[in-house]
């Protein structure tokens, strides 16, 4: 899940900093990771181990961290989500005109057909009078 700092953590835990540091990680009920920069940080799937409850405020941000994305994969994700709705709209385009081409290429068969029919049914049996056969 999303590493969150320390204060966050509280946060979400509804809990002072001070007492997150005194009764959880100095005794060892509440394990810390260190993020990317190397200051510590709390696993959300710790504070729900330990707490069971994560108190959120129903803000977008609360719910990017309950899902466990960091802030760069919200970005990768909002933006391949723009590009799929992007393709799709394509896609569908493409769709309606692969429809379009299909009826226009089953109107020419209609039209081949009928010129072939005129065709093999030759002139008209009526023979002209001046034709010697």
């Amino acid at each position: 899940m999303a590493l969150v700092n320390l204060s966050e953590a509280a946060r979400l835990a509804r809990i002072s900093r001070v007492t997150l540091y005194k009764k959880y990680i100095n005794t060892g009920k509440l394990s810390t990771t260190s993020d990317d920069r190397g200051r510590p940080a709390v696993d959300t799937s710790e504070l729900l181990r330990v707490f069971g409850t994560i108190y959120t405020d129903g803000s977008q941000e609360d719910e990017k961290i309950l899902q466990g994305l960091s802030p760069q994969e919200t970005e990768d994700t909002e933006r391949l989500t723009a590009e799929i709705a992007r393709l799709t709209a394509i896609m569908e385009r493409q769709e309606r005109e692969l429809e379009d081409a299909r009826e226009e290429i089953s109107w020419l068969r209609a039209r081949v057909e009928a010129a072939e029919q005129r065709q093999l049914a030759g002139p008209e049996t009526k023979r002209k009078w001046w034709w010697p056969w």
